[in-house]
């Protein structure tokens, strides 16, 4: 069943909403970490626990636990319309009306997936749905549109999306603007197929395109195995985060790396005078005692301004680097990461 609209009788009254979901939305971004480490420790730890050495039959039948505050976009998504229900008083049954949506991310050809996705049942096989965010259709007088929460892609803001492009339609924004590089963002209807919001992420530097990218956001109906198709999906992707953010979505501290064979580095960035960005050795991190005080004072401040308990982020660090050193368990994860990648290969 396609997803019903919320009616808002005024311009007032949009505004109000537009404004009482964005200050939940922002709380949730400076309270919640976006955290892409710990799902994958939890699937490790659960498959050493399961013995059976097969991976990929172990991840087929694997239920991805969601477990605040360490979340992905899935997570954050079900989350924020957790907190959605506080408004359930001031728009009535607002709540029932929001729905989490998938988006499938970086597609060449937009004809070609919209044409197979219109003629071939079969192609919705061919998806991998990366990425889900929250939305809430609305219709305002005889215009109808949608919200759009993306605390996944760390979005600070509500995104409206008006089918006739006019206001209060968003259009073109500033995501990100660091180091002279920018990251702008636009949503609009697929003028041909309006199951779909078109979301285009280019990067700008001294105002000159630098690359472009085009994602679909399919909005005509709920996504509900965001869990077990999205959120699985992730527990084997070969690049990992652990995020923190302002209100505003910018990233104030982290740590990342990818998973590889024979990997043993990682980056971690914090606020001292300014953004700080260091590399890494896991390996460094086998015997915490022998840690340098260099290394150490960056360690904690990373850790304090990720919001973790004292001391956790040397320990996740060690774990991490434990994890990575499992040769065999390394390989059969890429693996299947590289067997979900060629699925949307062609388009």
């Amino acid at each position: 069943m396609p997803q019903k609209c919320y009616e808002l009788k005024s311009m007032g009254q949009y505004h109000k909403l537009n404004c009482e979901i964005e200050i939940f939305l922002q709380k949730l971004l400076q309270e919640l970490n976006y955290n892409t480490v710990d799902n994958m420790l939890a699937f490790y730890r659960a498959y050493i626990k399961w013995g059976n050495g097969n991976l990929a039959k172990f991840f087929k039948s694997y239920s991805p636990p969601i477990s605040p505050p360490n979340l992905t976009c899935v997570g954050l998504a079900l989350e924020l319309w957790s907190r959605m229900r506080n408004l359930d008083l001031a728009f009535v049954d607002l709540s029932e009306y929001f729905f989490v949506a998938s988006c499938e991310e970086n597609i060449a050809s937009l004809s070609e997936y919209l044409s197979a996705r219109e003629y071939l049942e079969a192609a919705a096989y061919a998806s991998q749905k990366e990425h889900v965010l929250l939305c809430l259709k609305i219709q305002i007088g005889n215009r109808r549109g949608i919200l759009l929460c993306d605390p996944g892609y760390h979005v600070g803001r509500v995104v409206t999306v008006m089918q006739d492009n006019a206001y209060p339609h968003t259009g073109w924004f500033i995501q990100s603007d660091e180091n002279n590089l920018r990251k702008e963002y636009n949503y609009q209807y697929v003028p041909s197929n309006e199951d779909y919001i078109e979301w285009t992420s280019r990067t700008v530097k001294d105002d000159v395109v630098q690359s472009s990218e085009t994602s679909l956001i399919y909005v005509s109906r709920a996504y509900l195995t965001a869990v077990d198709v999205t959120e699985r999906r992730n527990v084997v992707y070969n690049f990992r985060s652990l995020l923190s953010r302002d209100r505003k979505g910018n990233l104030i501290a982290g740590m990342y790396f990818k998973v590889k064979e024979c990997c043993d580095e990682f980056t971690i960035f914090y606020q001292d005078c300014g953004k700080k960005r260091v590399k890494m050795k896991f390996s460094d991190f086998d015997n915490t005692k022998k840690i340098d005080d260099k290394t150490s004072y960056m360690i904690n401040l990373c850790n304090e301004q990720l919001n973790l308990p004292k001391n956790s982020l040397p320990h996740l660090i060690q774990e991490i680097g434990s994890l990575l050193k499992d040769e065999t368990f390394v390989k059969q994860i890429l693996a299947i990461n590289k067997a979900i990648d060629s699925i949307g290969d062609q388009y």
